[in-house]
């Protein structure tokens, strides 16, 4: 069942975003802010309201953070390919993906796996 929105404190609205995220990214499709409202049981403009107040940026936006932020972290801990890479946190388009990627990296992700890979070990 799932938690209405305005019962949920930072961590629970976080908790909530990265199970939806996990359910888009095993069932490769695009996180879409409507059905994330809807899988709460909430109004979009209610959800977007509360994430707003919450994180300071749109739901949209939020959503695209968090799918990069995991195409990141897996680029730097797995040796997937990044063609699957990308099939599981941003299906769709590959040059938006590659643009997205690049403006939230400044880099490629191939050039953000290399650097990670060849960078030296901490002391």
């Amino acid at each position: 069942m799932p938690l209405p929105v305005a019962d949920l404190s930072e961590d629970g609205m976080t908790r909530v975003i990265e199970e939806y995220l996990d359910l888009c990214y095993r069932t490769h499709s695009v996180p879409r802010a409507s059905e994330f409202a809807a899988s709460l049981k909430q109004s979009a403009r209610t959800v977007r309201r509360h994430v707003r107040r919450i994180y300071g940026v749109p739901l949209g936006r939020l959503l695209r953070q968090k799918r990069l932020e995991k195409t990141a972290l897996l680029l730097r801990t797995t040796n997937l390919s990044i063609e699957a890479i990308m099939s599981q946190t941003a299906p769709g388009d590959r040059r938006a993906f590659f643009r997205a990627f690049r403006a939230a990296f400044d880099t490629t992700p191939l050039e953000y796996r290399v650097s990670f890979r060849t960078a030296p070990a901490p002391r």
